[in-house]
């Protein structure tokens, strides 16, 4: 299942084709699940299980590659999420107060010119 140029193709046992402002030709009315809205029931259940199996097996090896890089660098890691978590509280407490500013001006301004 291939989605190129705004046409979803869609090859399977049926061979069947739809447009996305179209559904299914098989006559099922279903929609793809490529991203363009339309759903491919005419696959086989083999098929979506062989598709499970595969994100099943990119998920694993995310999970162990994930663990690979925690045991490697872990540690600094670590320093670095600290760091970049410890200058965005900075950042977002001065923004805070430039807000509070901004507030303050907004209420003289106002002020004036109710006066």
């Amino acid at each position: 299942m291939t989605c190129d140029s705004g046409h979803c193709d869609i090859n399977s046992k049926h061979e069947v084709k739809h447009s996305h402002a179209g559904k299914c030709k098989c006559g099922c009315g279903c929609e793809c699940d490529c991203g363009c809205g339309i759903q491919d029931c005419c696959d086989s259940k083999a098929d979506k299980f062989l598709e499970l199996a595969c994100e099943a097996h990119h998920k694993l090896l995310k999970k162990k590659m994930m663990a690979a890089f925690e045991a490697k660098i872990g540690a600094k890691m670590d320093r670095v999420a600290t760091l970049v978590v410890d200058t965005a509280l900075v950042y977002m407490k001065e923004h805070m107060k430039d807000m509070d500013n901004k507030q303050v001006f907004e209420d003289k301004l106002m002020e004036i010119f109710k006066s």
